[in-house]
């Protein structure tokens, strides 16, 4: 009686997954940061900077944009993705500093120049 062998299971390299442009485009006018896209559309990196695929998607799309269902060429209008930061308190404004300058003026001139010799 033969026995069967068990058959060979090959893992497959992982495709290329197509990127939600219209949904990212919706994200960003919200005003969404770019951690909360990348966790909506489940791009979110491990390590460090686990935002850095999804801007580097906004950032292509903001230059090169990208074409719709119908082909046409879409770029996104906004400067930065997310919420401005909160600043605590106002900023304070300094006085201005007096000049440092190394040497003393008599009459105008300074010791180097001449000035206090007689």
């Amino acid at each position: 009686m033969k026995v069967k062998k068990a058959a060979k299971t090959t893992k497959k390299a992982a495709g290329r997954r197509a990127i939600p442009y219209a949904l990212i485009s919706k994200l960003v006018a919200e005003g969404n940061d770019a951690l909360t896209i990348a966790k909506r559309i489940n791009r979110v990196n491990d390590g460090e900077d686990k935002s850095h695929t999804v801007r580097a998607i906004i950032s292509s799309m903001r230059s090169k944009g990208w074409k719709d269902d119908q082909g046409k060429i879409h770029k996104l209008k906004i400067e930065r993705v997310g919420q401005v930061k909160k600043t605590k308190g106002a900023a304070k404004k300094s006085s201005p500093k007096p000049k440092a300058n190394g040497t003393p003026q008599l009459d105008g001139k300074s010791l180097s120049a001449g000035a206090g010799r007689e």
